[in-house]
């Protein structure tokens, strides 16, 4: 099996943080290319709500701080990439990204918050669960 395109789901997260190094670590290794991506999870609202446009601004705003934490990893590294903003709950996009020339996915064990699943997060749980048609490591 030949790995040139790992697909690294970030949420800013200590764990997320730690699947990055791995990645990279990888992608050294492998001679592959990192596909960086955040869900943005969008209220579905009406549009008429005050100050609806403003929170989702923030929501942008947010989810690119996020990634220019780990672009600016990955730059640093060397390590060929792609960055993505994708809309929806992580859950769903996180396992359709992977049905999309990725290889292998490298995520982190839990997001955010550790209150969701005890073992393993809630998202990576739904990740293994979706069954991926490439191996997923979870970090």
């Amino acid at each position: 099996m030949q790995v040139k395109k790992i697909l690294l789901p970030v949420d800013g997260s200590e764990h997320s943080k730690r699947a990055a190094d791995y990645a990279i670590k990888l992608a050294k290794l492998l001679d592959a290319e990192i596909l960086l991506i955040h869900a943005c999870r969008i209220p579905v609202v009406e549009t008429d709500i005050p100050g609806f446009d403003q929170t989702l601004s923030a929501l942008r705003v947010e989810s690119q701080l996020i990634l220019e934490t780990y672009k600016k990893l990955l730059q640093e590294s060397g390590v060929r990439f792609q960055d993505k903003i994708v809309e929806g709950r992580a859950r769903d996009v996180i396992p359709d990204v992977a049905q999309k020339g990725i290889d292998m996915v490298v995520m982190g064990s839990h997001g955010r918050t550790n209150l969701e699943g005890f073992f393993l997060g809630s998202v990576t749980q739904r990740v293994l669960s979706a069954k991926p048609r490439c191996p997923v490591l979870v970090v």
